[in-house]
């Protein structure tokens, strides 16, 4: 299998650039008119986290084949060896893939069309792979 990266959504990864301007904005404004709150610029911390998970997700995008590995930059990565992967399972527009050892669940709504299409036959294909080598035993 070829290395592909997997892409989130532009319009999810605009929408929190957008979120995190707006908060920054909000709290700007907050402590210029010096309003008595409990925590004096919380809005900025929303702000600089918002548009620190847009840098992230737009640097490291959804998941990554590389290698035979799928990596999943989402909640901070996981890995999974697609070698090592025994069960596929589909439920509510969520791939879910385990091994031995470990499980990778992964989201298809917040994927871009391209990436949603190849995903998907590389799950079939993962899915048929298993097929095979169980009629083989």
């Amino acid at each position: 299998m070829e290395d592909y990266i997997f892409k989130y959504k532009q319009r999810r990864i605009w929408f929190n650039l957008i979120l995190g301007l707006v908060w920054l904005v909000f709290g700007i404004l907050s402590l210029s008119f010096n309003d008595n709150d409990f925590l004096p610029g919380w809005q900025l911390i929303f702000g600089l986290v918002y548009i620190g998970l847009y840098i992230y997700q737009k640097k490291y995008q959804y998941i990554e084949l590389k290698n035979n590995q799928l990596k999943s930059y989402y909640h901070f990565g996981k890995t999974i060896n697609l070698a090592e992967v025994n069960r596929v399972k589909l439920f509510a527009g969520e791939y879910t893939m385990f091994t031995n050892t470990k499980k990778l669940t992964v989201a298809l709504d917040g994927m871009e069309f391209e990436s949603k299409v190849k995903f998907k036959s590389l799950m079939d294909e993962i899915q048929e792979s298993i097929i095979l080598e169980q009629t083989k035993v």
